[in-house]
């Protein structure tokens, strides 16, 4: 997914830290609780202050499974200058993600949708002034046979994978 994301004009040092604060719970509670999985994250994309993009910064999270090596789990947060912005952004995502028939998903954020095919998973969700977009691969889509029976158990792994990482990120906003 691309996301285009501008920097909070002015950002005061009371919301950076709860920004921060926030960001830094998200890395713990992945570490914490799925200890299988290494990273976090990546880095940061301000932006220049533009009225016809999204308003906010996004933030970029990565982790590899320590058995597996055809094996990822991306986090992408986008922290909106205001819930319009991540109201937005889940719309523009759910644009893109339509053309792969994501379904509406219950209890993470006020808002979320999935969509898991081919051993992969991914969860959108918005909850407040975030968005949050939750992205597993557990396959090689090069080297793997669609069709086959693991394909779909790496798939529901993936699936259920991709909601605890999102259940994680919820818990932190």
């Amino acid at each position: 997914m691309v996301c285009l994301a501008v920097i909070l004009p002015g950002l005061t040092a009371n919301s950076a830290q709860t920004k921060e604060a926030m960001l830094d719970g998200v890395v713990r509670a992945i570490a914490e609780n799925e200890p299988e999985w290494q990273g976090g994250k990546v880095h940061s994309m301000p932006g220049t202050p533009d009225p016809d993009r999204f308003r906010g910064t996004l933030h970029d999270f990565e982790w590899k499974r320590k058995d597996r090596t055809a094996t990822l789990a991306t986090v992408q947060i986008f922290y909106g200058d205001s819930e319009e912005d991540a109201v937005r952004m889940l719309e523009w995502s759910q644009m893109i993600l339509s053309v792969n028939e994501s379904e509406p998903l219950e209890n993470i954020g006020e808002r979320a949708y999935q969509y898991a095919k081919n051993g992969n998973s991914w969860i959108t969700f918005r909850k407040g002034k975030i968005f949050a977009d939750i992205s597993v691969s557990l396959v090689d889509l090069r080297y793997a046979d669609k069709a086959s029976l693991p394909m779909l158990d790496l798939t529901v792994e993936a699936r259920e994978t991709a909601k605890r990482f999102a259940q994680h990120v919820a818990n932190q906003i």
